[in-house]
């Protein structure tokens, strides 16, 4: 099947009759109805049209509508309409001929364009053509919007119409009630991944629910697409809708025994060996081939073997708390992970290329014997959580703070001496954990992470802080806890809270800072960041600092 008969096919089953595929694709309307019938569609002969009709035809011509416009009104060919009006002795009109529209009226048309409704919306309400529409514009000097503007939808919107799809309400109903065209309400239903209730009606219609059942066992029993739609005498896009359809409680199972998958390896998504004194990884696991999740968390595995890189659909791999010393270099070829948790293991480093894996959102490196950063991981532009605590790494790559996606970077219990000065004021990082490191001095640039929520820095050497430190408006927790702060050491930083507007007064309940200690203003809170359980001193504003609680007036 060419992708010519693909799109005819997926028009068909979205509700679009022959003349508006004929249209829309600019192919012959009878092209159109052999490749339908060629792949089992039914098509009904076309109906004559009676005297009523005609006259419809007629007062559409003469009210400013074009052949084309008519056609696709009304669902019925240029060359049709032509010979009725034809027949009927219509002089053909100019195509510069304007359909007369109140003056009441062009003050609504042109609130309705200002609004973001599309000019062929408006023609259906007031019963004209588009370009009627266009020359009232015009007219009143109102700029016209680039095309790819009309359909825009607001949130409301877009929520509407994914209710009344699921209330059933086909998507011409919905075009109605939100005054969109079809092809709107469609791109938002597919943004959504759901299906037109034509197309679920359609399947339904054509088979019963044990009979789509059945469809779907037999694909993942080892039955292709190719030779279902062949059996059924449908086209293989029904058949993917209807395995898409009724795949969720396959794709959900979660199996936890190796033997049981081993008898459905084309039905194994979800696959959890966790703590079950596994030494070598199972070579049978390469079989799966719509593998998306493994678990081998709590085992003995020394090594992965480079049979992995077959598993091409994982999108998550969980190989955290094992005794792995080093990975294969084509780990990077399983492009389409999103999360891979390697955590509690002996990794010294990663020679794998992990700047490969374009899709990745959570890496967790945490307590292993990592010297430094993998190499290109600056460049996971969708990366949006690192976990690098617990390791031996004495320096940061200057990029580090380049990606722009990530909101949680975990550093603690490392050899940091410092931070690299280059952090970039686009970046989105909220959570920033540091604390157990060598830290001496921040940089001044740490205030570009304008939407840094959490710093942490305990059990370091910082004797300062950089005035800069006062624009992190968003901070709400700054715990410096253990530090070798002397209160006569940042005089600035008082001039920096005055000029910020904060005060201070007394606290009764804080002790005296002294160096290497802190204040006891802090209470522990426990939350929950990013799935990750924290257990936190939370502290007002910059009080820690000094012996006085500092807040903001």
């Amino acid at each position: 099947m060419n992708i010519k008969e693909s799109k005819i096919i997926q028009h068909h089953i979205e509700g679009l009759n022959i003349v508006q595929i004929s249209l829309l694709l600019d192919i012959d309307r009878r092209v159109v109805s052999t490749i339908l019938k060629k792949n089992g569609f039914k098509i009904n002969s076309p109906q004559k049209l009676d005297e009523s009709k005609h006259q419809e035809i007629i007062k559409l011509y003469m009210q400013g509508y074009k052949l084309k416009e008519i056609s696709e009104k009304l669902e019925i060919h240029t060359n049709t309409i032509s010979k009725i009006l034809k027949k009927n002795n219509v002089t053909k009109l100019s195509d510069n001929r304007s359909h007369k529209i109140k003056k009441q009226d062009e003050l609504k048309i042109k609130e309705l364009y200002k609004q973001g409704l599309s000019s062929a919306n408006i023609a259906k309400q007031f019963d004209v053509s588009g370009d009627t529409i266009f020359r009232v514009l015009k007219r009143n000097k109102i700029e016209i919007r680039d095309k790819k503007e009309y359909t825009k939808l607001n949130k409301d919107q877009e929520d509407e119409i994914i209710n009344l799809n699921k209330q059933g309400i086909n998507n011409t109903e919905i075009s109605k009630k939100i005054i969109v065209d079809s092809s709107t309400v469609l791109k938002v239903l597919r943004k959504q991944g759901l299906k037109s209730s034509k197309e679920i009606n359609y399947q339904s219609k054509i088979f019963s629910q044990s009979q789509q059942q059945e469809i779907v066992e037999m694909y993942y029993g080892g039955i292709n697409k190719t030779n279902l739609a062949k059996k059924y005498n449908v086209s293989q896009k029904t058949i993917s809708s209807i395995i898409n359809n009724g795949s969720e409680h396959i794709i959900n199972k979660e199996y936890n025994s190796l033997q049981e998958a081993i008898l459905n390896p084309n039905k194994v998504y979800k696959l959890n060996l966790s703590n079950q004194n596994l030494i070598n990884f199972p070579n049978e696991i390469i079989i799966f081939s719509n593998l998306r999740s493994l678990n081998l968390q709590e085992n003995y595995l020394i090594d992965i073997p480079e049979q992995i890189c077959q598993l091409k659909n994982l999108t998550n791999l969980n190989l955290s708390k094992n005794l792995i010393a080093s990975l294969p270099k084509n780990l990077s070829k399983l492009n389409k992970l999103e999360k891979i948790n390697l955590s509690e293991n002996n990794l010294e480093s990663i020679f794998f290329d992990i700047d490969m894996l374009t899709k990745i959102k959570i890496v967790d490196l945490s307590h292993n014997k990592l010297l430094k950063l993998p190499n290109g991981i600056h460049k996971l532009t969708k990366l949006k959580i690192l976990r690098l605590g617990g390791n031996k790494i004495k320096r940061l790559p200057n990029d580090i703070f380049k990606i722009l996606d990530l909101e949680e970077l975990d550093l603690n219990n490392n050899e940091l001496g410092t931070l690299p000065n280059q952090i970039d004021q686009e970046n989105n990082l909220k959570y920033l954990n540091l604390d157990k490191n060598n830290i001496e001095i921040l940089p001044n640039e740490i205030s570009n992470l304008s939407k840094l929520d959490s710093l942490t820095l305990k059990n370091n050497k910082l004797k300062n802080l950089p005035i800069e430190i006062i624009r992190l408006k968003n901070l709400k927790l700054l715990d410096l806890n253990n530090n070798k702060f002397k209160v006569h050491n940042y005089p600035h930083f008082h001039a920096a809270i005055d000029h910020e507007h904060y005060h201070t007064h007394d606290d009764d309940h804080h002790s005296h800072t002294h160096e290497g200690e802190s204040t006891s203003l802090y209470h522990s809170h426990q939350h929950q960041h990013n799935g990750l359980k924290h257990t936190h001193q939370y502290t007002p504003d910059f009080h820690h600092l000094s012996s006085h609680t500092l807040e903001k007036k």
